[in-house]
C-alpha cells in the first residue's frame, strides 16, 4: 500500500508546501489542488475505455509516482508545483481503482463485502504510516517539506521490487463499448451519494486542515502530521471493527453524515490543539465508515464484469466534485476566513444527506441491507 501512503502524503503536504514554502494565497492553494485533481480523470478514462491488467496498471503507477517525487526538491513556484502534482496524481487514481477491482473480482460473493472492508482497513493502516514517517523526517530535517516528500520515492522503489516478485493472476477486462445501465440502479445512486457526503469535507480537511492547525493554533509540521495520524488510526480501528459486526449500510451512512457535521463544527469552534484532535478523531470515525460502505453499495449495483467501469465512473464523479468545490472553498476562506469554511461545507453535507435519506429509506425499510462479518 506504499502508493496510498504516498498519495495521502501529497494531499496533506502540497497545500502546506504551497502556503508556507511558496507563499501562495489560500485561493491559489485551492486552485493548485483542484488542478491536480482534474488529471486523474484522464487516466481513469483510459483504463475504463481501453482496459488494463491489474499488474501492468499498478506497475505503471508505481514507476510514474516514484520518478516524479524527487522533482519536489527543485520546485520554486506555484505553477511548477501544480504541473508536477498533476503528473503524480495522474498515476495515483488508477492504482486505487485497480486494487479495489482486484478485491471485488477475486472475492467469492458471500465474502466480498467483508473483504472490501478489510481491504479498506489495510489502506487505513498504510495511511497511518504515512504521517508517522513524514513527521519523523520533518523532525530530523528542520521541517524540510520538499525532502519529506522526496524520501517517499525510495519506499516506492522498494515496493516496486517486491511487487515484481509477486505472481499476479487477476486481470481486468473492460470493453471499449461499455454499458452504463448501472447509473439507473438505486444502489449505485446511493453509493455515489454516500461517497460525496464525506468526500468534500475530506478534501477540505486535507487541503486546509493543516493550514488551519498552523495558522489558528500555532501547530508545528510534526504536530500536523500527528493530527493526521490520529485521523487515520481512528479510521483503521473503525474498519477493523466494522469487519467483525453486522451493520446496515443505510444507518452507517447516516452515522457518517452526523459525525461529519459534528466534526466540522468542532473544528470551527476549536480553541486548542486538544479540541482540534477530538475533531480529527471524529472525522476519522466517519472516514472509516464511508468508503467501505459506498464501495459495497456500488458493488451491489453492478455485475462483477461491470464493477470496474462502475467504480471508475464513481471516482470520476468524485474527482469532478472535488475539483469544482476546492476553488469555492478557497474563495470562502479568502472572503470569510479560514474558520468559516468548515461551517459552510456543512451545507452540501446536509443537502446530500437529506437526498440519501429520501432515496434510501424505502429500500432499507424492508431489508437490513447489512455489511460486515455476517453479511
Amino acid at each position: 500500500m506504499a502508493y496510498r501512503a504516498t498519495s495521502i502524503m501529497l494531499q496533506t503536504t502540497i497545500p502546506l508546501f504551497a502556503k508556507y514554502v511558496l507563499h501562495s494565497s489560500d485561493f491559489l492553494v485551492s486552485l493548485i489542488v483542484a488542478m491536480s485533481s482534474i488529471f486523474p480523470i484522464l487516466s481513469l478514462g483510459y483504463i475504463t475505455v481501453k482496459g488494463i491488467s491489474v499488474s501492468n496498471g499498478l506497475l505503471l503507477s508505481l514507476v510514474g509516482i516514484s520518478a516524479a517525487l524527487p522533482v519536489y526538491l527543485f520546485i520554486s513556484n506555484p505553477l511548477m508545483l501544480a504541473v508536477v502534482s498533476s503528473f503524480v496524481y495522474f498515476w495515483t487514481a488508477p492504482a486505487s481503482v485497480l486494487l479495489l477491482a482486484s478485491v471485488i473480482l477475486t472475492s467469492p460473493g458471500e465474502k466480498r463485502e467483508r473483504n472490501v472492508i478489510l481491504f479498506t482497513a489495510a489502506l487505513s493502516a498504510s495511511l497511518v504510516l504515512s504521517p508517522a514517517f513524514q513527521g519523523f523526517v520533518l523532525s530530523l530535517s528542520s521541517d524540510n517539506l520538499a525532502l519529506s516528500m522526496a524520501l517517499f520515492a525510495p519506499i516506492l522503489v522498494v515496493s516496486l521490487v517486491f511487487f515484481s516478485l509477486i505472481r499476479h493472476d487477476a486481470e481486468l477486462t473492460i470493453r471499449s463499448r461499455f454499458d452504463l445501465g448501472f447509473l439507473r440502479n438505486r444502489n449505485y445512486v446511493l453509493g455515489v451519494l454516500s461517497n460525496e457526503i464525506f468526500s468534500v469535507p475530506f478534501a477540505l480537511l486535507l487541503t486546509f486542515g493543516g493550514i488551519f492547525s498552523k495558522n489558528e493554533l500555532g501547530a508545528s509540521y510534526v504536530t500536523i502530521e500527528t493530527l493526521f495520524a490520529l485521523f487515520f488510526v481512528t479510521s483503521f480501528i473503525v474498519r477493523i471493527f466494522l469487519s467483525r459486526i453486522r451493520a446496515s449500510k443505510y444507518y452507517l451512512v447516516i452515522t457518517v453524515s452526523a459525525t461529519t457535521i459534528v466534526g466540522l463544527a468542532l473544528i470551527y469552534d476549536s480553541s486548542s490543539l486538544g479540541e482540534l484532535a477530538l475533531s480529527f478523531a471524529l472525522l476519522g470515525y466517519a472516514h472509516g465508515l464511508y468508503f467501505p460502505t459506498s464501495s459495497n453499495y456500488i458493488a451491489d449495483a453492478a455485475s462483477r464484469q461491470k464493477f470496474t467501469t462502475a467504480n471508475s465512473v464513481s471516482t470520476v464523479i468524485d474527482q469532478i466534485v472535488t475539483s469544482a468545490s476546492l476553488p469555492i472553498m478557497g474563495a470562502i476562506v479568502g472572503t470569510f476566513g479560514l474558520r468559516s469554511v468548515f461551517l459552510y461545507v456543512e451545507a452540501p453535507v446536509l443537502v446530500l444527506s437529506l437526498v440519501f435519506l429520501k432515496l434510501g429509506r424505502r429500500r432499507d425499510s424492508s431489508n437490513l441491507d447489512s455489511i460486515g462479518k455476517f453479511a
